[in-house]
């Protein structure tokens, strides 16, 4: 049984349903919690992902709901998220560093969010935030 357990891991879909609310179909949450209760990996996964929407969220709230703009210091410099609202009460997720510019359109801040925390968390998986991950306050120029 237990060799079953790590056979796969979380899908990303199932982990972001369980971080944002830990709500999921009954069997699937039983399985989830079993694999999260031995899984180290998928812990941490975890842990990265609560933690980065928490941060995201708590940085919306401050900003109004309208714009979040941060900068993680990473090991190939800095990575810039940057989360604003469109013209049709959408939302524009992107990520951008000196070799870096992703972006895509959400009807929702927690789809945009998700997506965001998920592209950081797979492109930098050793990176733990530092005072030197903050909030932009000024344009640092990796944005137009």
């Amino acid at each position: 049984m237990m060799s079953e357990i790590f056979d796969r891991h979380i899908g990303e879909d199932s982990l972001d349903r369980y971080a944002a609310s830990h709500r999921l179909p009954e069997t699937e949450l039983a399985a989830v919690e079993e694999h999260l209760l031995v899984c180290p990996a998928c812990q941490d996964r975890l842990a990265a992902v609560d933690d980065f929407v928490g941060a995201l969220g708590a940085a919306l709230q401050k900003r109004g709901v309208v714009r979040m703009d941060f900068i993680h210091q990473t090991e190939d410099g800095p990575v810039r998220l940057l989360l604003t609202r469109t013209a049709d009460d959408g939302w524009l997720a992107r990520f951008q560093g000196r070799e870096l510019d992703g972006c895509r359109e959400f009807r929702t801040a927690v789809g945009a969010k998700r997506w965001l925390a998920r592209s950081f968390a797979e492109m930098f998986p050793q990176h733990r935030c530092t005072r030197r991950c903050r909030a932009a306050s000024e344009p640092s120029g990796l944005i137009d």
